[in-house]
């Protein structure tokens, strides 16, 4: 019976601190994953606490750790993330402490008389504020992520972040092990309860102060991007029309050979002429074409900056793709920055799947109705089981370590009350539709 209850002890005292550091994750691991580690930290603790005392605490913490560098996708990030959590939990701990003190309540008495009270609220407190925060920070980091080519700090910035963390991290674990060695006098929890609070505040208004330093620096990458896709597209338009210029100046000398071709009747060269030389590059030259003359009516700079070069990508990998504009689109009532981040998702995810599939079709869509932007990206696939996951961070359709972009994307969404997303998947038609009603 012992045995029992030291095993359920065991789980309550790491369920408030395992749960709470991977709420904070920025990418959380799979749940499977953090079942497993879960039980397998307990297990030590139940085991080995007997042998190492409150030094298994530590070593509990460092397998905590470097299970998450090894299972997150972005190891560096989520350590510290993982190590801020830890800081919390501990902040919360004393505070909650100090206030069992109003009440004449020791800590002794806290562990021998009411720990079962003591652990399960603090439990229920620890995982709902830490889960309140991870909602808050994680689609911030991950929006800006996805809105820059690099990483939102170089890697030498994430080490020297881990590093400071990691010093903090010691100084929490040796006031906590020289506070459980001599006891615990009131003296010392109030100190470290001050310290341990000061501190986490201080860390916090320096993260803040670097979110809003970085919020700024990713707006202005964000614009440079999209003035250089501008860029891009002006040149694409200048690039067409030099080469339909060149076709018009070579007609004569193309058709040619198809001339003494035809008049020795050597209809089988003629064919394979035709089909290898002529047909193809007008074949290309026309949709490249008619996709511009479609887009001339989306007067959205910034949107077509991005919907251009994608087609242009989808004609060049031998795709069937459609541009789909029946009246002129000069707004959409959401953020462009925003809007430019969630297509340009969907239009890779489209053109990679329609590339590996055997119909190799893509269409893009926009149009206006009844004060609604309804924009809908459809491509051919292979067969995809899991459609209605695949926004899900562990979930894709292709192989290897991937499927955060529609991960990312969903979040964007997910900011705006005003859009409407539907994900349809039928006779090997993959469908993205986005329903975009007046305004925010």
């Amino acid at each position: 019976m012992i045995t029992i209850y030291n095993f359920f002890e065991s789980l309550l005292a790491w369920s408030c601190v395992f749960f709470p550091i991977c709420n904070l994750l920025i990418y959380p691991i799979r749940k499977r994953y953090k079942y497993s580690l879960y039980l397998l930290i307990t297990l030590t603790e139940f085991y080995f606490y007997q042998y190492l005392g409150i030094y298994i605490n530590l070593i509990i913490l460092l397998i905590i750790f470097l299970s998450i560098s090894l299972l997150s996708k972005s190891p560096i990030l989520d350590i510290c993330f993982a190590i801020l959590g830890y800081i919390l939990i501990v902040c919360i701990n004393y505070i909650y402490i100090l206030a069992f003190r109003l009440f004449d309540i020791t800590f002794d008495m806290l562990e021998s008389n009411y720990y079962l009270i003591y652990a399960i609220i603090y439990t229920i407190l620890t995982y709902f504020v830490s889960r309140w925060l991870g909602n808050i920070f994680r689609p911030i980091i991950i929006k800006w992520q996805l809105s820059r080519p690099n990483p939102v700090l170089s890697r030498t910035a994430q080490l020297l972040c881990l590093l400071e963390l990691f010093v903090c991290f010691c100084i929490y674990q040796f006031n906590i092990i020289y506070g459980q060695l001599i006891g615990y006098p009131s003296q010392i929890i109030t100190y470290n309860a001050l310290f341990f609070f000061a501190f986490f505040i201080v860390t916090m208004v320096i993260l803040c102060f670097l979110i809003r330093t970085l919020k700024k620096e990713s707006k202005l990458a964000t614009q440079l991007k999209e003035y250089e896709a501008l860029q891009d597209y002006t040149n694409k338009v200048e690039q067409l029309y030099m080469e339909i210029r060149t076709f018009k100046h070579d007609y004569i000398n193309i058709l040619s050979p198809m001339e003494l071709l035809i008049s020795q009747k050597d209809y089988d060269a003629l064919e394979n002429y035709f089909e290898q030389k002529i047909l193809p590059y007008g074949q290309n030259l026309a949709a490249r074409d008619l996709v511009l003359g479609k887009l001339s009516k989306l007067q959205i700079p910034e949107i077509k900056s991005l919907i251009y070069p994608k087609l242009m990508i989808a004609i060049n990998n031998q795709l069937d793709a459609v541009m789909d504009i029946k009246d002129p689109i000069t707004d959409i009532p959401m953020d462009y920055l925003d809007l430019i981040r969630i297509l340009g998702v969907f239009m890779d995810n489209a053109i990679e799947a329609a590339i590996e599939s055997a119909e190799k079709t893509l269409y893009v869509g926009f149009l206006n109705f009844d004060n609604t932007t309804i924009i809908r990206i459809c491509n051919s696939c292979n067969e995809v089981d899991n459609y209605n996951r695949i926004a899900d961070i562990d979930v894709s359709s292709k192989s290897g370590s991937r499927g955060i972009g529609l991960y990312n994307a969903n979040l964007l969404i997910h900011k705006h009350s005003n859009i409407i997303h539907k994900t349809s998947c039928e006779n090997n038609m993959f469908t993205q539709e986005l329903q975009i009603i007046g305004g925010d």
